[in-house]
């Protein structure tokens, strides 16, 4: 069985990049220093198949898309229609979740645990209050 996030690296990764490799004992430290449990599900797959690595691929497919629109409809009538969303870009080591809770200075809510961000610098964010009172608990993902 193909996990989603082998799923997202077969469709959208870039060959020559490999999913980065995570050890369950980086997890686990995070998890350990944080008093929290990742979701069962994303840590097995994180644990199995690694971080996707999400590159041009995915960026080229959507501006093709908007060429074809300009090139149809005219760059005018082109630009009524809605824009490529920003899209899923890139997955947090835990280091780097680490790192990214200094965005708390800057608003982040404090209940939030940051995974992954998108093209436009959104984060994709479980909810830490869930992870810590419910160790490997399903997690909504805020965006």
């Amino acid at each position: 069985m193909m996990h989603s996030l082998e799923k997202l690296q077969t469709a959208w990764g870039t060959q020559g990049y490999s999913p980065t490799q995570v050890p369950d004992a980086d997890l686990a430290a995070l998890e350990q220093a944080m008093n929290f449990g990742f979701p069962k599900s994303y840590r097995g797959q994180v644990v199995a198949f690694g971080l996707p690595r999400i590159k041009t691929k995915l960026w080229d497919w959507l501006t093709d898309r908007e060429d074809t629109a300009i090139a149809r409809y005219g760059f005018t009538l082109a630009l009524m229609f809605k824009p490529s969303p920003p899209h899923l870009s890139n997955f947090f080591t835990p280091n780097e979740i680490q790192e990214a809770l200094s965005w708390r200075d800057l608003g982040l809510p404090e209940h939030l645990l940051p995974f992954a961000y998108d093209s436009s610098g959104n984060l994709f964010c479980f909810v830490l209050t869930i992870l810590g009172a419910s160790p490997g608990a399903q997690s909504p993902v805020y965006y």
